[in-house]
């Protein structure tokens, strides 16, 4: 009876340790589950927990056994997780990468989770745990404090993976960065830029900001450029010009068709906004040069009329010479012993920053085409030149 007996409990042992092994190689092989030593071992436990139980042998190395077979099934478990979850459902269908640290990170979490209920179901050991979990609590949020940015970091980098707003080769704008993206990991992107310059910016910071991709849906979109004309030249024929200088510029997609805005009146120019299309940000500076060379021609060709003017200038001679009036009838000059050849006031007055950038503006434009403008030696008022 003992002899048959162990004979039936040496048949299980070798039915449960090599049909395991049988089950772990057809998920490796078929499904690619990849299974390592650990699973090993879960079936060599597994093989003696049942053959013990066969057997009935009641002693307390058997309780140890099918905790051990617990834990190491974990490992089966994780390998499940890697190959239906994180493969086959993310990185497959979704098309998203998951980071390693993630994954090592789940797995890390699960054997803890298994860990603490062999130990409180099969050890009963609920007095002992509190204590240890009341003091790690007190240790996670100390080291949580300490490494607050890590963390952000690597939740915004989970995020990213996850979510995915981006892939690898879009154009990104995010705050003042424009660039393609050439990296993504759990801690930092990388973009690229026109110039070749690599930036890279962490994820928390991507997170907080706002993310404008130029490559979704397609890798078709626009860009504007500002452009400054003259009050004198009427708007439609500044129009026209512009819209001829951007549809002539190399690579432009002409559907749709480049547009002319007026966009304000600045202080000696209106300026216009061009916007046209392009199918890759990669050609913006090339596209930019291209336009900006069609409005020099636009504006010598034709009439040979100077259409364009700097959009920021702010004095010339006639203001000038209009605000030296202004102040002149507010009799805001300089003490009349200082200076002889502007009109005298009763009581001596100081220098004012008006004066003195109307003086550095009256030496810039002296030698300007309009009314011939000096700066007096003394108190550094523009005055017209008598004649």
């Amino acid at each position: 009876m003992d002899t048959q007996r162990t004979a039936v409990t040496v048949g299980v042992f070798f039915i449960v340790f090599f049909g395991t092994i049988a089950a772990g190689r057809f998920l490796k092989r078929r499904a690619g589950v990849r299974l390592g030593l650990f699973y090993k071992l879960f079936c060599l436990a597994l093989g003696f927990h049942a053959a013990a139980h066969v057997y009935g042998v009641q002693t307390t190395w058997r309780g140890h056994l099918g905790a051990a077979v617990v834990l190491l099934r974990t490992a089966l478990t994780i390998a499940l997780l890697d190959r239906y979850v994180w493969d086959y459902y993310y990185e497959t269908r979704r098309q998203v990468v998951i980071p390693r640290l993630l994954r090592e990170f789940t797995a890390a979490v699960v054997l803890l989770v298994m860990l603490l209920l062999v130990l409180s179901i099969g050890y009963h050991a609920e007095t002992e745990l509190k204590g240890i979990l009341a003091g790690s609590g007190v240790i996670a949020i100390i080291l949580g404090f300490g490494m607050q940015n890590l963390l952000k970091t690597l939740v915004a980098g989970a995020s990213l993976q996850i979510g995915k707003p981006y892939r690898l080769g879009d154009w990104l704008r995010i705050g003042e960065h424009i660039g393609q993206v050439v990296e993504i990991n759990w801690a930092d992107t990388r973009l690229r830029t026109n110039d070749a310059v690599s930036i890279e910016i962490p994820n928390n910071k991507i997170v907080e900001d706002t993310i404008v991709d130029l490559s979704f849906p397609t890798t078709l979109h626009a860009m504007r450029l500002s452009v400054g004309a003259d009050y004198n030249v009427p708007p439609n024929r500044v129009k026209d010009a512009l819209r001829r200088a951007a549809s002539n510029a190399e690579g432009i997609v002409l559907d749709p068709p480049p547009k002319v805005f007026l966009k304000e009146f600045a202080d000696s120019a209106i300026v216009y906004e061009v916007k046209f299309w392009m199918n890759s940000h990669a050609t913006y500076n090339d596209l930019c040069d291209a336009i900006h060379t069609n409005i020099w021609y636009e504006s010598k060709g034709r009439e040979s009329i100077s259409l364009f003017r700097c959009a920021h200038s702010s004095w010339n001679a006639k203001r000038l010479l209009r605000l030296s009036r202004d102040i002149k009838k507010r009799r805001e000059y300089c003490a009349p012993s200082r200076c002889s050849r502007v009109s005298m006031t009763s009581r001596p007055r100081r220098s004012c920053a008006i004066r003195r950038s109307i003086s550095s503006a009256a030496v810039k434009l002296s030698s300007k085409k309009g009314p011939r403008v000096i700066r007096c030696s003394s108190c550094f008022v523009a005055r017209r030149r008598s004649r």
